[in-house]
């Protein structure tokens, strides 16, 4: 059974971003999941709230010929158009929040589906 992003805690869209989306090296070890956990209450990679990460996020899946058209409305954020070099792909993904948008967007582009982690 798959989990709507939105009934996600802050820390399981930031955990799932890093395991499915990033592929993190160190969830193929012993003992990465605790060390990605530690390094997580230490601030690091928190995509869906803080805009560097997510920001950092964008510009590795995105790559360089992928553009994005991201409309900000007075109370969301909307993209509804990914350009890939001379490709459109036309989709209505919604925000409250630029860094979950990315996140969104991220997902959409990887192909993944957000599942209990």
């Amino acid at each position: 059974m798959e989990k709507k992003w939105e009934s996600l805690t802050t820390y399981e869209k930031d955990l799932f971003i890093a395991r499915e989306v990033l592929a993190f090296s160190c969830f193929r070890k012993d003992g990465g999941t605790e060390w990605y956990n530690e390094q997580y209450t230490f601030g690091h990679w928190r995509y869906s709230t803080n805009l560097e990460d997510a920001l950092d996020l964008f510009k590795r899946i995105m790559g360089k010929k992928r553009q994005a058209h991201i409309i900000m409305g007075n109370n969301s954020f909307e993209c509804t158009v990914i350009r890939d070099g001379p490709k459109s792909l036309m989709l209505n993904l919604t925000s409250d929040s630029l860094p979950e948008l990315i996140c969104l967007i991220s997902i959409h582009l990887k192909g993944t589906k957000v599942k209990p982690l």
